[in-house]
């Protein structure tokens, strides 16, 4: 190495470059092997690139054709054309029922679906988006229906969250959004706790009318690729309620013509008739999907604290009759059972609405049993006056003792033990005119 190194020191200086390119050529091999990436990885990169940036570039050129024609007015090619709007309902729980307000709160997602020609591009020829069948876009890009919820009950200003549309390469238009409603919902309480409540939501355009929207079904998929309108309320994604239990929840599978226990929605239509600047009447026909959800109460928390306390009240009031009227325990007995039923009344007011139209028949069977026990404490008071007044003052008055012991004996069917006097003094003057004749 010494002598390599005293060669090159005597080499002369026009043949350093020359050395230097001979020592660092082997270096430079090494690191462009290294390097080097594999065809393999090169390829599928590029394809990677390629088919992002055709999908970008997709649907960079779809929002921005919409932004010029297509956010000006319903997707059509003439104004008098009609587009068609399937609607579709899937409740996934039901949050609460305001039986006091009247209000149903329930999570839903809705689902639309319709054509847009201007978001088709399978007519597009030698297009290099032929792979590309579905793209998803801002709702906000493209055209939306401005079908709303009519019997509305809520102070936010937004039910929806945001979801994107689901664009195919026919223009067909697929958007299932999430929400929370709150609805108004009348209440009937007259077989509480074994009451059945039938609430409805009410979904149509707030502006297009008959001839300029069609608001239909959505369909419902009951074989592959074979479709039918659904009228009911899809619980396919349905949490199960602890308090409600509704019949839809056991028929989602079934196709929609062959089910019998689900409530069917309908379709309802309001005529409404305007004046033109020129005075002319006409008349707007507007189209809306009624959705109705059955709901049947689960009673069994209600059963034992309305229910089986009313009936074992109930049978103590038959024991107070049974006592004597001279036992103070039969007062004693009827003020307690009367203070417990108040109670009873006071949690079915808590439990049940106070606006409502009719009482539920639970609370007519307590005010009963409460004016039972007033009645027999009451007559077992004036029984206990009358006997103790006979002690004091001797017998009572013949009239009264016997409108009391005919009148109200024969009323309620009481065999009298110890005969009236006038009857005694008849009965002793017959055996009297009989004993001589012996």
């Amino acid at each position: 190495m010494v002598q390599a190194t005293e060669a090159a020191c005597a080499m002369p200086a026009k043949h350093l470059p020359l050395l230097l390119l001979l020592l660092l050529a082997p270096a430079a091999s090494i690191s462009i092997q290294t390097e080097q990436p594999h065809p393999s990885n090169t390829s599928l990169s590029s394809r990677l690139s390629t088919a992002q940036s055709r999908e970008k570039t997709l649907i960079q050129r779809l929002v921005s054709r919409y932004k010029d024609v297509g956010l000006l007015g319903r997707p059509v090619m003439n104004s008098s054309d009609l587009i068609t709007i399937e609607f579709g309902l899937a409740i996934i729980q039901i949050l609460d029922l305001d039986e006091n307000r009247q209000l149903l709160r329930t999570n839903c997602w809705l689902r639309y679906t319709w054509r847009d020609p201007l978001l088709s591009w399978d007519s597009w020829a030698g297009s290099q988006f032929e792979n590309i069948t579905q793209v998803r876009l801002f709702p906000y890009d493209v055209w939306t229906p401005d079908i709303r919820l009519h019997n509305f009950a809520d102070e936010r200003l937004l039910e929806k969250r945001m979801a994107r549309v689901v664009v195919y390469s026919d223009g067909t238009v697929l958007w299932i959004p999430q929400a929370l409603f709150k609805s108004t919902c009348p209440v009937e309480i007259e077989f509480f706790p074994f009451d059945t409540q039938v609430c409805f939501l009410e979904f149509g355009s707030w502006t297009y009318d008959v001839t300029q929207l069609n608001l239909t079904w959505f369909g419902f998929e009951y074989e592959q690729f074979k479709y039918e309108p659904n009228p009911y309320v899809d619980f396919t994604n349905y949490i199960k309620s602890n308090e409600w239990y509704s019949d839809g929840q056991d028929e989602f599978r079934t196709r929609p013509s062959m089910r019998s226990r689900q409530i069917r929605s309908r379709i309802r239509c309001t005529n409404r008739t305007y004046q033109a600047a020129n005075g002319q009447l006409y008349n707007r026909t507007y189209k809306r999907l009624e959705y109705k959800i059955r709901m049947h109460r689960n009673p069994h928390f209600y059963l034992s604290i309305l229910v089986l306390p009313c009936i074992l009240l109930s049978c103590l009031t038959w024991v107070i009759f049974w006592l004597p009227p001279e036992s103070p325990a039969k007062t004693q007995l009827g003020m307690n059972i009367f203070v417990a039923f108040f109670i009873l009344l006071l949690l079915l007011a808590e439990t049940t609405p106070s606006s409502v139209r009719t009482f539920p028949l639970i609370g007519y069977f307590y005010c009963l049993n409460m004016v039972t026990i007033t009645l027999s404490t009451f007559l077992a008071t004036l029984v206990i006056n009358l006997y103790i007044r006979a002690e004091k003052q001797g017998r009572l008055h013949p009239l009264l003792r016997r409108a009391l012991l005919e009148g109200l004996g024969r009323m309620f069917l009481i065999r009298q033990a110890y005969p009236l006097a006038d009857k005694q003094q008849q009965q002793q003057h017959q055996e009297q005119q009989q004993s001589p004749t012996r």
